[in-house]
């Protein structure tokens, strides 16, 4: 029994055994002075993205078995395919999973949501995914870049 404890002590130490990776949570906010109304008008069409995010050139809605896709292109011709998985549009959200990407990372599930704050309302983009290929904080930071470019072009084109 000891030998075993150590040969599996051994394999762990030397990384023969795969940890799974953590899953990295990313929320970012903007508020907006316009009503929560008025700002979900500019996000619940699906492709709306590509009018608001400044890397998104293009967008290309469609239906795949049975399913809401689109097609992202971005401005250097990167495409990611993403999958819509829920939408409420009495609450002003929905949710999606990245299908495709050439972003170094796995696993992505995100959801845009806007609430009402007086009179403005707060636009909340949050995700989990795994890191690929970089480290934890690489993906972080270059996530919440995207999050924050989109958030912030988003708020521009609204008037704030």
């Amino acid at each position: 029994m000891r030998s075993t404890s150590t040969a599996f002590a051994c394999l762990i130490a030397s990384g023969l055994i795969a940890t799974p990776a953590l899953a990295i949570d990313l929320s970012e906010s903007v508020d907006i002075a316009k009503p929560a109304a008025d700002v979900w008008g500019a996000l619940e069409d699906w492709c709306s993205i590509s009018a608001w995010h400044p890397v998104i050139a293009e967008c290309e809605a469609y239906e795949e078995g049975g399913k809401t896709m689109r097609k992202l292109t971005t401005g250097d011709g990167g495409v990611l395919i993403e999958e819509l998985t829920g939408r409420d549009d009495d609450g002003m959200s929905f949710s999606y999973i990245i299908v495709e990407s050439p972003l170094p990372i796995a696993d992505y599930a995100s959801t845009m949501e806007v609430r009402g704050n007086g009179d403005g309302a707060t636009v909340t983009w949050s995700s989990t995914y795994s890191a690929n290929g970089v480290s934890d904080d690489e993906a972080f930071e270059l996530m919440t870049g995207v999050y924050r470019a989109g958030l912030d072009q988003l708020k521009a084109q609204l008037g704030q």
